[in-house]
């Protein structure tokens, strides 16, 4: 039982005791999941929008925006608008997502194969199945070293202006390049 990947709650068993607790946990699981996929939808696209404005910024006032170092905090905001994407892609799959057979059983699992075959013989998949290509996880990885790259390179940069005054910061700009792409 510890090595199976996934747990089925069936609430279509008849004469179970449990069929009433199972309907209710799986009602309650989707309400959970649709709450959490609506407020990440939200907060995502807020993210994205804003960002978005951010480097907008740049394509409208590029003498002022493009000055070292912000040209380092343009990259950040690169990175962050492929997390929030990855995250408007998931919660808006998870959304559209419907069932015909959800309000009988549902299924949790550990391993996106599980969810891609379930339901059986149905043209419609979890909306998991679209994260076992990799590119959703792609998409986050990249974002989030790459948000957490960027920001340790401007503080770096902060911290050698500091220590050393007489060395023009943007000289450093390549070598930040090189190390956090």
């Amino acid at each position: 039982l510890t090595a199976c990947p996934w747990v089925n709650i069936n609430g279509g068993v008849s004469g179970a005791n449990c069929t009433r607790n199972a309907l209710t946990a799986i009602k309650l699981i989707k309400r959970w999941e649709i709450t959490q996929a609506v407020l990440i939808l939200i907060f995502s696209t807020t993210s994205l929008i804003l960002g978005g404005a951010y480097m907008a910024c740049f394509a409208v006032f590029p003498q002022k925006m493009w000055r070292y170092p912000l040209s380092l905090a343009f990259w950040i905001y690169v990175c962050d608008f492929f997390v929030s994407l990855q995250f408007i892609i998931a919660s808006s799959l998870r959304l559209q997502y419907h069932n015909p057979e959800s309000n009988q059983s549902w299924l949790i699992a550990s391993e996106p194969e599980v969810l891609c075959s379930f339901p059986p013989d149905s043209g419609e998949h979890h909306p998991g199945c679209f994260c076992s290509g990799g590119v959703m996880s792609f998409m986050l990885q990249a974002g989030v070293s790459g948000s957490i790259a960027f920001f340790c390179a401007m503080t770096h940069n902060e911290y050698r202006s500091i220590r050393n005054p007489f060395t023009k910061p943007r000289s450093r700009l390549p070598l930040y390049h090189l190390i956090c792409w």
